[in-house]
């Protein structure tokens, strides 16, 4: 435990009862802290500019900002410790976070706050390995004597290979890897690594004493004496030993952080399951609504009734494709959306056409992905505005051409455009105040994409809507 009485705790979090749970927890402790709460970056920074605290535990989202603004890679070189405190679903970004500079993260729940003395005091003991680390790789530049009591006495493993054999293991080298230093020395390092990470060791290790100074921290597995796995992440410079180049190592174990990582990942896996099946569920669900509008029709012999349903029909199918497509893609989070809009063009030209290739579907099509919360209104535009051009530009059995267009606009924006070389759009109507019910869905939608509609009527009509992903759900 840190040889600080009384922790000084800056705890950044916007949400007054995550902060008070914390509070709370410290006091039921026993653990003596002065915890400053604030809930703003600009608040943060304030504070430890006013005065350095001894650790900070860092909400990921906060409203002016994110946590990796104000990270620092590698933590330790950072003036105090970041113990990065986020919300369930958040494991990706937390163990992004911590590449970024944050020391630890905790994901939210009431059974982390009540832990997070324990957390706290954790981090303050990794912190101080941390500056014990740093402090012993600067006096190695001063005295190897120096360097040879700090490094025989470092939490670290610290190793020095020269000629592709083990030279130097200090004492927690050899309790990591489970041989005495006499089994060690002058053995080849290859032969205590992993077999599937030993090409990748070999190769980092040559390309350091070839002088590559850019070498990042990296990770492999040991194989240690008792036939087990060691997770272990790796730094190294190149030194001169005895007259001759060499790679000075520091290990630390991540074994533990990396079975963290791992079960993170797989319950991401198995959301992502989850998720994929209710994009499933609701698309089948969706269908069973079409059918039951399709049996209604069936059953009346009103033909504007049957003509509601039927567009009403199209209109599920428009929300439905969202979820199917989703259900298909790859990243769950966005569709194609020029494979979502062929597909529904097919769909409604097969539904408004009796007589195939009377109208001709032309399209122009650039590589854009759109989210759910854009893609159903999206779709329920595009919907009524080729349903439209198909049921009232060609009349009397007349011929022609529709064409859909998708492009990048400037800067993010999405450009839509749906022309036809019918009959036009009629001069007196107002297509922004019509009363038809399906351009009252339009405007309704292009209100709430908060998108701009424009009508051109040189030949025909072109409406082209142009809008920028929503950051948002919209309601439907």
């Amino acid at each position: 435990m840190t040889d600080i009485k009384t922790i000084d705790i800056l705890l950044v979090e916007d949400d007054p009862a995550h902060a008070e749970s914390i509070r709370r927890a410290f006091l039921s402790s026993g653990t003596r802290a002065e915890i400053r709460v604030v809930g703003t970056l600009r608040e943060y920074r304030e504070q430890v500019t006013a005065r350095v605290p001894d650790i900070v535990v860092l909400d990921f989202n906060l409203p002016d900002g994110k946590a990796t603004d104000v990270l620092i890679s590698p933590p330790e070189d950072g003036p105090f410790p970041i113990l990065l405190n986020t919300s369930y679903g958040d494991e990706r970004i937390a163990v992004s976070a911590l590449k970024a500079g944050a020391l630890d993260y905790i994901v939210k729940s009431s059974e982390a706050f009540a832990a997070m003395p324990r957390s706290v005091e954790r981090a303050l003991r990794e912190w101080t390995l941390l500056q014990e680390r740093k402090r012993a790789v600067a006096a190695l530049q001063d005295s190897e004597a120096r360097y040879r009591l700090l490094v025989e006495n470092a939490n670290d493993a610290i190793i020095v290979a020269q000629d592709g054999l083990l030279k130097f293991v200090n004492r927690t080298a050899v309790e990591m890897i489970g041989y005495s230093e006499t089994e060690l020395i002058s053995r080849p390092f290859p032969a205590f690594i992993h077999p599937d990470d030993r090409e990748k060791v070999v190769g980092h290790y040559r390309k350091r004493l070839a002088g590559d100074t850019d070498q990042p921290r990296y990770t492999f597995r040991l194989s240690p004496r008792d036939g087990g796995v060691k997770w272990v992440e790796i730094g190294a410079v190149l030194i001169d030993w005895d007259g001759r180049p060499a790679t000075l190592n520091f290990l630390t174990d991540i074994t533990e952080r990396h079975k963290a990582e791992e079960t993170i990942q797989a319950s991401l896996r198995e959301k992502e399951v989850m998720l994929r099946e209710i994009h499933h569920r609701v698309k089948n669900n969706m269908q069973v609504i079409s059918s039951l509008f399709n049996l209604q029709a069936g059953h009346t012999l009103n033909a504007e009734c049957r003509e509601i349903l039927k567009e009403g029909q199209t209109r599920i199918r428009s929300m439905s494709l969202v979820h199917e497509k989703l259900y298909q893609s790859r990243d769950l989070s966005k569709i194609d959306l020029a494979g979502y809009i062929q597909s529904l063009a097919v769909h409604l030209f097969q539904v408004y056409l009796a007589g195939p290739g009377r109208v001709r579907l032309d399209t122009e099509f650039e590589d854009v992905a759109l989210d759910i919360n854009s893609a159903i209104p999206c779709g329920l535009i595009l919907n009524e505005l080729i349903s439209n051009a198909l049921k009232h530009a060609f009349p009397d059995g007349r011929t022609g051409a529709i064409k859909i267009g998708l492009r990048r606009g400037i800067g993010d924006a999405i450009e839509l455009l749906v022309a036809d070389d019918g009959i036009g759009f009629p001069e007196a109507l107002d297509f922004r105040k019509a009363e038809s019910f399906g351009l009252q869905i339009v405007n309704l939608l292009v209100d709430q994409l908060e998108a701009t509609i424009g009508l051109d009527r040189t030949n025909g009509t072109a409406l082209t809507l142009t809008f920028r992903e929503l950051k948002y759900a919209p309601r439907i």
